[in-house]
């Protein structure tokens, strides 16, 4: 009979050049339990260093990929930096509810499709 995969997995959200110190040691916690883990990356977290100016932090995706996690993007910079909102309900959700981490909760849809062209 074969093995039972785990019945659980964890996102490790915000992977991102700039928290990769942090990201380290959650996953090897992760590892030391054969933990699945799904990277969701911001290529340039709060508008911080990108994934092409830290080579050794893409060597470290591309190896977590080879373990088996799973890579995920996660917004380009994880910050709301758009346009004022649009009533009050729309500035509670993106000032409380996302802390105004939502990054495409506003942007026009041309804007997002260019964003994630990059």
């Amino acid at each position: 009979m074969p093995a039972e995969a785990p019945a659980y997995a964890v996102s490790l959200h915000d992977v991102a050049p700039d928290t990769w110190p942090q990201c380290e040691r959650l996953l090897a916690l992760c590892d030391r339990h054969a933990v699945p883990v799904t990277l969701l990356v911001v290529p340039r977290y709060h508008h911080g260093a990108a994934i092409d100016e830290a080579p050794e932090f893409a060597r470290a995706l591309r190896a977590r990929v080879a373990r088996g996690d799973d890579v995920v993007l996660h917004g380009y910079y994880h910050r709301d930096d758009s346009r004022a909102a649009r009533g009050p309900v729309e500035w509670l959700r993106r000032r409380f509810y996302t802390a105004s981490e939502g990054e495409f909760d506003a942007l026009e849809e041309s804007v997002a499709r260019e964003r994630l062209a990059v």
